[in-house]
């Protein structure tokens, strides 16, 4: 589910009836239902997202990158660090693996500028001036296959067809969130026209949210509520 739906789905969860959204910009939004709803799933993914700093899907472990002969700079956006010690290359039909290592991108510019080094295999990754683009010194002679292991820094919804990181079995979690969030702040009789079980509501996200717990953080058990 995108920005879009997850606010048309906590607005339906609320208000008992189908919202379109045709916007999820604030400054294009002058209805302040609509307003409120965005700024609470907005809220909700980040509150998910910052609850732990050992989410599972806010780190991968194997391959990044694709490289390619002859092709010197990548793109791999919102990396928030990385393990430079576990950085390997291979290639295809070898089970060999070559180090790499972290390069300095004023030492890659400089030797840019005094050196023609041949493309070979590649002995460094360096992050560009643009922090969503990596270097690779010297450049690759033949495709390569990058393994290591990263972490992604939390990005916020704000486009209509942003998605939550995680599985999408998982992705009404943030509407239902926001939902909750609310039905306690918002009452007046024309945007709450059908009035829910708070109870049960609560039960079913409490299962979910403990549901995601186990899956995303399984050295947790017990996982306290966002509510």
């Amino acid at each position: 589910m995108n920005f879009k739906e997850l606010c048309e789905l906590a607005a339906e969860e609320v208000n008992g009836r189908q919202l379109t959204f045709s916007s999820v910009l604030l400054n294009s939004v002058t209805d302040e239902f609509q307003r409120k709803v965005i700024r609470q799933v907005a809220k909700a993914y980040a509150d998910i997202c910052l609850y732990s700093r050992h989410w599972r899907f806010l780190h991968k472990r194997g391959t990044l990158l694709s490289l390619r002969a002859n092709v010197e700079e990548y793109s791999l956006p919102n990396v928030e660090s990385i393990d430079w010690d576990s950085l390997y290359l291979t290639k295809t039909g070898s089970t060999a693996r070559w180090p790499i290592y972290k390069g300095s991108y004023e030492i890659w510019k400089n030797r840019e500028r005094s050196q023609n080094t041949a493309n070979s295999i590649p002995l460094e990754i360096i992050r560009a001036l643009d922090p969503d683009k990596w270097l690779f010194w010297p450049v690759p002679s033949i495709a390569y296959t990058l393994h290591g292991d990263l972490r992604w820094k939390f990005v916020e919804l704000q486009t209509l067809t942003d998605e939550p990181i995680w599985d999408q079995e998982f992705h009404d979690l943030v509407a239902h969130l926001a939902a909750r969030r609310l039905e306690g702040r918002v009452r007046t009789k024309d945007e709450i026209v059908a009035t829910l079980n708070a109870g049960i509501e609560l039960q079913q996200f409490q299962s979910k949210w403990d549901t995601f717990c186990a899956r995303y953080l399984p050295q947790i058990s017990g996982a306290s509520t966002l509510l």
